[in-house]
């Protein structure tokens, strides 16, 4: 807290008003926790930071294996369909 101190006042001295008054702004604000929720597969809301967790292994290990079927498909249309490649 001193160290605010410190760097208001010499602010103040070295005529850096809007720098001063950044930090005394800064000290004034009420802290407010983030929150961290978001809900399951279902519209439940999960709040506990190990389901969170355990929702977006889920949620991302999904997106990946969708990604990887879209490129297998791709990977054998393109060489059916690409007039340059020989067989």
């Amino acid at each position: 807290m001193m160290h605010y101190a410190e760097i208001v006042e010499e602010g103040l001295k070295t005529a850096n008003t809007k720098h001063a008054f950044q930090v005394v702004k800064k000290l004034r604000k009420t802290f407010t926790l983030k929150q961290h929720n978001i809900q399951n597969e279902k519209g439940r809301l999960l709040t506990d930071l190990h389901d969170i967790l355990d929702r977006w292994k889920t949620y991302t290990g999904k997106l990946y294996m969708d990604e990887s079927k879209d490129d297998a498909d791709t990977s054998v249309e393109e060489s059916s369909t690409n007039p340059c490649r020989r067989s």
